[in-house]
């Protein structure tokens, strides 16, 4: 007895073969079969006569941060086939916001995502804190997450239009560490958005000097700005 069978599917697999049209027994969440026609009884069968069955789809640039946390569900996105969504991009992420700059920051959050902001925010002063906090949701997709450069920045040095000091980028340091510790994939660059067009080659190299150290990456939004500039 398998939990779902879907009839009569065209399989789209993702790996860039031709489609083919076929059956799928479905047990315990995994897939245990895929022929043309399987006749094993099961708890539920789904008729997908010309439907096109495949893997979920995979948003590689989102700006769902707040919603995944205010909508978890994220139904919008499922209900077109997306089943993994990677937030962070652009340079913006929804921690971490210090207090030195938390107007700004909560005003930057506002902007970028479109999104309400709860009155206590208190789980956005580290990306560490943000995670342990987003960990204990229970997401419709899957959710994968930057730290963001211009969120960074605006934790530092608010809107500043200048270099950082020395001491104001260990603090940025320290941030994507504490990022890269508690799982972020790397860190994300808008150069294009204020406070990233701001900044300098040697900003964003000793930034992704840190993300390197855990096996990071690095996300770059298309931009004018000249990086040495």
């Amino acid at each position: 007895m398998q939990d779902i069978l879907i009839k009569n599917g065209y399989i789209i697999d993702g790996t860039g073969t031709p489609g083919f049209h076929s059956d799928i027994a479905i047990k315990d969440g995994k897939i245990t079969k895929i022929h043309r026609n399987i006749s094993e009884e099961a708890i539920k069968i789904i008729d997908a006569t010309d439907l096109i069955v495949s893997p979920g789809f995979i948003d590689s640039h989102s700006h769902d941060d707040l919603i995944l946390e205010t909508q978890p569900s994220c139904s919008h996105k499922l209900e077109q086939g997306i089943t993994t969504e990677v937030v962070g991009m652009c340079g913006f992420s929804c921690a971490p916001i210090s207090d030195a700059h938390y107007q700004e920051g909560i005003k930057t959050n506002q902007n970028m995502m479109h999104e309400g902001v709860k009155a206590d925010n208190s789980h956005l002063k580290m990306f560490s804190q943000f995670m342990d906090y987003m960990e204990k949701r229970q997401f419709g997709p899957n959710a994968a997450f930057y730290i963001g450069h211009n969120t960074i920045r605006v934790a530092v040095m608010g809107y500043a239009n200048r270099e950082p000091s020395p001491e104001e980028l260990k603090q940025m340091e320290k941030y994507v560490e504490d990022a890269m510790k508690s799982g972020a994939l790397g860190i994300s660059l808008g150069l294009y958005y204020a406070p990233g067009t701001y900044s300098k080659t040697d900003e964003a190299i000793a930034l992704c000097k840190v993300v390197a150290k855990y096996g990071g990456s690095l996300s770059l939004v298309s931009c004018k700005m000249n990086l040495n500039s």
